[in-house]
């Protein structure tokens, strides 16, 4: 991650082929501890990746420790850039840090969510329950997919990240952007069904982009080259 706390995270990511269908990207998270920032800011890099590298019809998983209740920021911005948390019946009382998540277009049904090892059914060998969710797969739903994509070469250990006007866009805080090539930079959401979004881009969320803001319509793809 490009923000760390005391210790050092990295997601991990594997794909792989179920019986039948498409190809599965799985994310395995487990993100900062102590921090609130650093723990927010992991959480929307986990989620731009994903977004980006999802191939539709959007077989793409997140799961693990967001060390974060439902109703805090970490999970919520998961939310709010089109996710679906999979997990919530397991969860009714906003308590548990674990999740599991999924783009909302990816129309899986839940069959099973419930928590394993916690002292109900199977004994309590841990401070975190497992969490067991079984998933059947719909139809994908048509997704309105909105893309900013810069190019720009930020250097070893440096990157970009977008603001805008429009939630989960805000001018307060960025979005850190997937790497996607030497100079290539990207953000996608499928946040609005519609509308003009103003955004601009920030190298490592503080050097605002020098000229005016950008404009882009809601479900299309804008390309800028931004100077700093």
């Amino acid at each position: 991650y490009s923000n760390q706390g005391a210790l050092e995270r990295r997601a991990l990511a594997g794909t792989y082929t179920p019986g039948e269908g498409s190809d599965v990207r799985l994310y395995s998270v487990h993100l900062d501890y102590e921090d609130l920032d650093v723990r927010r800011a992991q959480s929307r890099q986990t989620a731009m990746h994903a977004l980006v590298y999802a191939d539709e019809p959007w077989g793409v998983f997140v799961a693990g420790d967001f060390n974060a209740l439902a109703a805090d920021d970490a999970v919520q911005d998961f939310g709010s850039a089109g996710f679906a948390r999979l997990s919530a019946a397991s969860d009714a009382g906003g308590t548990e840090i674990d999740h599991v998540f999924a783009p909302g277009p990816a129309n899986v049904e839940v069959v099973e969510s419930r928590l394993l090892f916690d002292g109900s059914s199977e004994p309590e060998v841990s401070d975190h329950p497992g969490v067991l969710v079984r998933l059947r797969r719909g139809e994908p739903t048509p997704a309105v997919s909105t893309r900013f994509v810069a190019s720009y070469d930020a250097g070893l250990g440096h990157g970009l990240a977008l603001r805008g006007d429009t939630s989960p866009l805000g001018w307060e805080l960025g979005w850190p952007a997937a790497n996607t090539a030497s100079n290539g930079w990207e953000c996608r959401f499928l946040s609005w069904p519609s509308g003009t979004l103003t955004y601009k881009w920030l190298a490592d969320d503080v050097t605002w982009e020098a000229g005016d803001d950008h404009l882009l319509d809601a479900g299309s793809t804008g390309e800028v080259a931004p100077a700093f």
